[in-house]
């Protein structure tokens, strides 16, 4: 049964059999409270969250590209791993995608494979923070997701995932240069 179906006519409802537990009874009235004033078009569904300025998420259209590169918090997160890398040139500007940004990395071999698993937990780390404001109500924080990347990122080092300067992520109170706000 589709999410249309469901809520057409209170359909879900024959989703309940004989043998459903207490527990799941109680979820479907929960589901059904919760769904109460949900009404879907016939359009396909474009819900998109994005971070704000202000470090919340809205539901204001927004890309990956965005979240991952392009919001004010990720490129301060972006801002202290590069200096840390001594790889500044890497910061493209706010409306940059992924796809840019990669073509703008002239690394090869085990470097561009360092590098890209080392983006790759970034990314998986902004993610994670976001998924965690959105569904359970955390605060932002930058000094959080940096904490989270080193935390894990000591552990992918040492399953030796990450080798070189790319194994290296600076925390919340690393000393450098400041976040200007530039491009």
């Amino acid at each position: 049964m589709s999410v249309a179906e469901g809520l057409t006519d209170a359909g879900w409802i024959r989703g309940i059999n004989p043998n459903l537990s207490i527990e799941g009874i109680q979820q479907f009235l929960h589901l059904c409270e919760a769904l109460g004033s949900v009404a879907l078009g016939e359009e396909d569904d474009c819900l998109r969250w994005s971070w704000s300025g202000t470090s919340k998420y809205t539901q204001e259209p927004g890309t990956i590209d965005h979240l991952l590169i392009g919001c004010v918090v990720t490129r301060q997160i972006w801002w202290k791993i590069l200096c840390a890398w001594g790889a500044i040139q890497w910061l493209l500007d706010a409306r940059s995608s992924l796809a840019e940004w990669w073509g703008n990395v002239h690394l090869h071999g085990s470097s561009r494979k360092n590098l890209a698993t080392a983006a790759t937990l970034v990314f998986w780390m902004i993610w994670k923070h976001r998924n965690a404001i959105v569904f359970d109500g955390e605060t932002s924080g930058i000094d959080k997701i940096l904490r989270a990347i080193q935390v894990e990122g000591a552990a992918w080092k040492n399953a030796g995932l990450l080798t070189d300067k790319f194994s290296f992520f600076p925390g919340p109170d690393s000393v450098g240069v400041e976040w200007t706000g530039v491009g």
